[in-house]
């Protein structure tokens, strides 16, 4: 849905975005500006995905997302000698213990 505005609300609205510390009045420009130059909803979405920030040190916070992607972790592996086999572990999270485990794992197949 397209909506008209003229240059003279646009620049104003653009103003309003850059000096207002009020987030929420932030993200309805965010989401006005690019429906005023044609841009879908699904586009409009992607623009108003958060892309940088700052959070307090020692703060753990929840980062909101418009997306619907999940990721998916996975770690895998092909024997050369029995190519039919592959191991593949699917992991909530990827860090160094998720991947010293599947090295066990790929220790264990290995020894069979």
């Amino acid at each position: 849905m397209k909506i008209f505005i003229t240059e003279q609300q646009k620049t104003e609205l653009e103003h309003l975005h850059d000096s207002s510390r009020d987030k929420p009045l932030c993200d309805r420009i965010k989401a006005i500006l690019p429906a005023s130059e044609g841009w879908n909803s699904a586009m409009t979405a992607q623009a108003t995905k958060i892309s940088y920030g700052w959070i307090r040190k020692g703060d753990r916070k929840a980062v909101k997302t418009t997306g619907s992607r999940i990721r998916l972790n996975i770690m895998g592996t092909l024997n050369l000698k029995a190519p039919e086999s592959p191991i593949i572990c699917e992991y909530k999270t990827i860090n160094e213990h998720k991947a010293s485990s599947f090295f066990n794992e790929i220790r264990e197949f290995t020894e069979l």
